[in-house]
């Protein structure tokens, strides 16, 4: 299973050129995977949506969302 990582909004990050990672929507969890490509001073940005990845982040959070109702 994927690893996310939180990122805050207006917060830049870094990745290595040519790398391709998954980034996920917080609030409905669906799941691209995003490769940014740099030439010069152009940068290429590909984006892929990931079904797998984006079925399993969300039976993460509704399995959150039903502990946090447990209390």
């Amino acid at each position: 299973m994927a690893e996310f990582v939180q990122r805050y909004d207006g917060k830049p990050w870094s990745v290595r050129s040519s790398t391709i990672w998954p980034m996920a929507c917080c609030d409905c969890g669906l799941v691209h995977r995003v490769v940014l490509t740099a030439r010069g001073a152009w940068i290429g940005i590909a984006v892929e949506r990931d079904e797998e990845l984006t079925a399993q982040r969300r039976a993460e959070m509704a399995l959150v969302q039903s502990e946090e109702e447990r209390g």
